[in-house]
């Protein structure tokens, strides 16, 4: 018997996502939840109506005749309140939200550039977590690192274990697995996922590191700063110590890079994701992030599979 309870708003405006998109991927997107969010708001909807409002066929999403039809009632429903929401509210930039150490190492560096050659005015605000809430945050876009390979990035994560070069001395002449039984290791996190992520693709491993020989830092940026200032090797994305890199302060430790299939993504409000304003970021951060000067590159770049 179907509830006498209303279906829940967010499941509804999920729902008119889903079907204004024909795709679970770009709803996601959009709304910044993720794949099982969306999924979880369709079926209670369906249980609630007692009908099947779509249907899956690969990556394609059709709708029900029930579907269709309430998909039409919800379109003018949500342009009649994004119509009484539509107050003007006049600004002359746009609030971005951008992890620390991509903002430190990467955008602020490049902030009057991108201002002046997309004509864009970028509020920066550097955050620790790598998501955000357009729901409940002020923000216009946002850059985040996402873990779903299915995502579309403008920078795929290309990660490289790094030293000093007054480190790299000592360590010269010994063989990768030597390295491992001796060196001291800087990690980003306390999970040490990266460095795990790195290892699963070069045949090596953590299980050779003891616990004294890992240093736990709280970002890649305080990690890079390990490595310049003290004696370990760390782990981070080339994209963050390209200067260093190329100016000799930090040396490829294993003299190779791996390519994680993770990623960093430029999001927005739903009322920017067709504007002016979000393809010229993006095209612009695309194709900046993606021209690393090739003696960087030039080491074995291991791909993950």
């Amino acid at each position: 018997m179907r509830s006498n309870s209303r279906p829940s708003l967010k499941a509804l405006e999920v729902f008119e996502a889903v079907a204004r998109h024909q795709s679970f991927c770009k709803a996601s997107e959009e709304l910044c939840i993720n794949h099982s969010g969306v999924s979880k708001h369709i079926k209670s909807l369906e249980l609630h109506f007692e009908k099947r409002l779509l249907v899956r066929n690969n990556k394609q999403v059709q709708l029900t005749d029930s579907g269709q039809r309430l998909w039409e009632q919800l379109t003018q429903a949500f342009e009649i309140i994004r119509g009484a929401c539509g107050i003007p509210h006049e600004k002359n930039f746009i609030e971005i939200k951008v992890p620390v150490t991509f903002a430190i190492r990467w955008m602020l560096p490049r902030l009057s550039r991108i201002r002046e050659e997309t004509e864009l005015n970028l509020k920066v605000t550097t955050a620790w977590r790598h998501s955000v809430d357009f729901l409940k945050e002020h923000y216009d876009m946002g850059i985040i690192f996402c873990d779903d390979p299915s995502e579309e990035f403008f920078y795929e994560e290309n990660l490289v274990a790094v030293c000093s070069k007054d480190y790299y001395e000592q360590l010269q002449g010994l063989s990768d697995q030597e390295i491992m039984n001796q060196a001291n290791f800087i990690s980003p996190n306390p999970s040490m996922s990266d460095w795990e992520l790195f290892f699963s693709h070069t045949g090596l491993s953590s299980a050779q590191i003891s616990a004294d020989r890992m240093l736990i830092m709280d970002s890649m940026e305080s990690a890079i700063t390990a490595a310049v200032k003290f004696s370990g090797v760390a782990i981070t994305d080339v994209l963050y110590v390209q200067n260093e890199l190329a100016g000799g302060q930090l040396i490829n430790v294993f003299s190779r890079t791996v390519k994680t299939g993770l990623g960093y993504k430029l999001t927005c409000v739903p009322s920017l994701r067709d504007s002016r304003e979000y393809e010229t970021l993006q095209e612009w951060i695309t194709r900046e992030a993606n021209s690393q000067p090739a003696r960087i590159l030039s080491t074995e770049a291991v791909a993950a599979e």
